[in-house]
């Protein structure tokens, strides 16, 4: 049995990485845990950076240079604790959709489509998020003054 489990988890993580959607999955704490290898190369930041850490502390490091890292950090817990307790009494039947803009920490910045859903194992909440629609927003260095 053990063999299986761990011969699962393996095509489970070749899976997962071998999508071409950058996908993030958090526990209902908002500890991520999943970050394939599109997230890595759309974000910048490294899965093994990124697993075990709070969603919004990673988000507000790749948030636009325009809103402060303070700013970014409240912003990110206070949606991730409003969807989680918004949705928490009908956890079976929603879904988000938003968009959102990221400099990369290579200072690349872009434009995503997220959707979010929760995935029920074994009565642990995980939610999972999709990146979607990436489309480059303007550079950066077009607004230098």
């Amino acid at each position: 049995m053990e063999r299986d489990a761990v011969e699962i988890t393996g095509i489970h993580e070749a899976l997962i990485n071998a999508l071409t959607s950058p996908i993030v999955a958090v526990d209902r704490s908002g500890v991520v845990m999943e970050w394939n290898h599109a997230a890595e190369r759309y974000t910048g930041l490294l899965r093994e950076d990124a697993l075990g850490k709070e969603i919004w502390n990673l988000q507000a490091r790749i948030a636009p240079a325009v809103i402060p890292y303070e700013e970014a950090l409240t912003r990110s817990k206070e949606q991730f604790a409003a969807m989680v307790a918004r949705n928490n009494r009908n956890l079976r039947n929603w879904n988000e959709e938003y968009d959102w803009d990221i400099l990369s920490t290579r200072g690349e910045r872009r434009h995503a489509h997220i959707k979010a859903f929760p995935l029920i194992v074994q009565d642990h909440l995980i939610i999972v998020n999709i990146l979607d629609d990436l489309e480059p927003a303007e550079s950066l260095s077009e607004h230098a003054v």
